[in-house]
């Protein structure tokens, strides 16, 4: 059986590298000054919060992020996509 691990986003991290952003938008779709997202992201920091989940995450902390997800199909995708019982490479 597999587990999944949303990704998420470092706060502190992304802020320190925004001169690496090409653009900002909004969930809405609406376009951010970078100056609006770092305040954003400010924001979220004074909230207590250290990263951000980048989708739908069940039981997602905001301090430490996904706690994994088991994936129960796991095991027959990896015998359809191997012709194995087991893992990808073959155990």
């Amino acid at each position: 059986m597999s587990r999944h691990i949303h990704l998420s986003l470092d706060i502190r991290g992304a802020i320190h590298n925004r001169d690496g952003w090409k653009s900002v938008s909004a969930t809405d779709g609406r376009k951010l000054t970078k100056a609006e997202a770092v305040e954003w992201l400010m924001d979220r920091l004074a909230e207590g919060k250290r990263v951000l989940p980048f989708g739908p995450c069940e039981g997602f902390d905001f301090q430490k992020g996904c706690p994994g997800h088991e994936d129960p199909d796991s095991d027959a995708i990896d015998t359809a996509l191997t012709g194995t019982g087991g893992t990808r490479d073959g155990r």
